[in-house]
């Protein structure tokens, strides 16, 4: 099994697949209460909306959703949250263990 911050994780498969499902429905749902409403949009707003709502929803994903705790806790999302910066030491063996050097990485992840 690979690990969920693998690029071959059935994670990274299954949750756009979820992301386009959602867009449809919110599509098709957009479109009947527009049609109840009796509103006409172009068909240049009407046709591209699936697509516009899957690109919104992915974003929102990616930037913030993924980081939500009832999702990890949910396994839904797997991927560990490492933003951040982190501080430690280090020892090299190219001077077999004689010092320790300081350490600082700063972690940026969506």
């Amino acid at each position: 099994m690979a690990h969920p911050y693998g690029t071959d994780s059935n994670e990274r498969q299954m949750i756009p697949f979820f992301i386009a499902g959602f867009a449809i429905v919110v599509a098709w749902a957009v479109s009947t209460v527009l049609t109840k409403l009796q509103w006409n949009v172009p068909w240049w707003v009407d046709a591209p909306s699936t697509m516009g709502f899957y690109g919104l929803f992915y974003a929102f994903f990616r930037k913030a959703l993924w980081r939500w705790k009832p999702l990890h806790w949910a396994g839904v999302v797997r991927v560990p949250d490492l933003s951040g910066t982190w501080r430690g030491t280090l020892k090299t063996s190219f001077d077999d263990r004689a010092q320790v050097h300081d350490v600082t990485a700063q972690i940026q992840q969506d």
